[in-house]
């Protein structure tokens, strides 16, 4: 919920569910998910496709996306763009995210995601000349050539190995 906690976060989706009805018919605003979708992009009536991992994550990707698309129409810096873009997805403009929370120990939004991703630059592959679909997954490979262990002569459980 925007400015509250929930004193205990649902457990089940049935209780998740009765929740979102709850804070529907007290007016509240608030995101649920993955993703965090604000109640203003799916149907309050029925939230439990929003529950849904993969459907929430498609549904913030959409949402990140749209804010992007819309940003770059005034501003031509890729990454500038991208942090008002995760500004948007967070409050649904492009400057609030930059506001300093008390309650985040002076932090902005924007600074929590780049800090969190480990760096100031975001690359999107989509955006980089690589594919916005997902890559296909791939079974790990066992290295080409393994070292095999040896073990002393005391290890005769062979529990230290060597390399």
């Amino acid at each position: 919920m925007v400015g509250k906690v929930l004193p205990r976060q649902p457990q089940s989706l049935d209780e998740a569910v009765l929740v979102v009805k709850k804070l529907v018919a007290e007016g509240a605003d608030f995101s649920i998910g993955l993703g965090q979708i604000n109640r203003q992009h799916f149907d309050v009536s029925r939230p439990e496709p929003v529950f849904e991992p993969c459907t929430n994550l498609r549904m913030a990707a959409r949402e990140l996306q749209a804010c992007y698309v819309k940003v770059r129409k005034t501003d031509p810096d890729v990454q500038s763009a991208l942090h008002k873009a995760i500004s948007c997805y967070y409050s649904g403009n492009p400057k609030r995210g930059f506001k300093a929370e008390a309650e985040f120990g002076g932090s902005s939004h924007v600074q929590r995601v780049l800090a969190n991703a480990g760096t100031t630059t975001v690359t999107v592959p989509a955006l980089e000349g690589g594919s916005a679909e997902p890559s296909q997954l791939q079974r790990a490979q066992p290295p080409a050539s393994t070292v095999e262990p040896t073990y002393e002569s005391w290890d005769v459980l062979r529990q230290y190995p060597r390399y």
